[in-house]
């Protein structure tokens, strides 16, 4: 009797098991039933919905580009860096190049969202290295004058490509670095009028004078002022900010 009780149990269980898997396989088959016929019904549906552009007013953008701390003839060899970088002028002149055929294409694809009419090439200064250190001396590819005329052909012809690929007006900052001055050190009330990169900036002005699509801003202080929407931006190399020393300048 007590095996039959034994074999009861053991049968109820087995079916119980068989029960529990049967109403798992059926869930199973209830869903991929489901997932079957969802997929059958939007097969029947080739039309895609339509996503129309915003019809909200118009808005206008002014682009920035920034030129700055070229040390256009100056020379660092590999060997010096072990192998991690290296300067010359044709790798100078290849950098030029490239900063305003990538920057005119920057400005492009914004243009495809938003008007862009003005673009303000800063020209910040310490384009070339000069000859205030003594080591300049000894990396300098170009004596001080012909880097710095050698800079501003090269500034031309960035000006003109911008002219000629574009439809923007140019407006021209300029801010005298610290390296392309003639004194053996910074004179704060003569700073400019001691400075190559001066002379090549009102050289410049001079030769697009003519040109109603630039305008360059020299001005004889520190600092170099524009107004953009009612935004002053303020210009300058960045060589009279003082933040007590540190290793990584101003951010530190």
């Amino acid at each position: 009797e007590i095996n039959d009780d034994k074999n009861e149990l053991l049968s109820e269980s087995k079916n119980k098991l068989n029960e529990k898997k049967y109403r798992k396989s059926l869930s199973i088959i209830n869903q991929l039933q489901g997932e079957l016929d969802a997929a059958l019904e939007i097969k029947k549906h080739k039309d895609t919905y339509t996503i129309k552009t915003s019809k909200g007013a118009n808005s206008e953008a002014t682009a920035f580009m920034v030129a700055s701390d070229w040390h256009y003839e100056e020379q660092v060899k590999s060997a010096t860096t072990n192998g991690v970088n290296s300067y010359n002028l044709d790798i100078a002149d290849k950098r030029i190049n490239k900063f305003f055929q990538n920057g005119l294409k920057l400005i492009n694809i914004c243009k495809r969202d938003v008007k862009i009419k003005t673009i303000v090439l800063a020209l910040l200064g310490d384009f070339i290295s000069g000859n205030i250190h003594e080591e300049n001396l000894e990396t300098g590819q170009l004596q001080p004058i012909d880097a710095i005329i050698a800079v501003q052909k090269r500034i031309m012809s960035g000006i003109n490509f911008l002219l000629e690929n574009s439809d923007c007006k140019l407006v021209i900052p300029c801010s005298a670095g610290n390296h392309s001055r003639i004194t053996n050190k910074i004179r704060v009330a003569t700073e400019t009028g001691n400075s190559l990169e001066s002379l090549m900036y009102h050289n410049l002005a001079m030769i697009y004078e003519n040109n109603p699509r630039v305008e360059f801003v020299i001005g004889e202080s520190y600092h170099t002022y524009v107004n953009v929407y009612g935004k002053v931006i303020r210009f300058h190399h960045g060589h009279s900010m003082k933040y007590n020393g540190g290793l990584g300048g101003i951010t530190i």
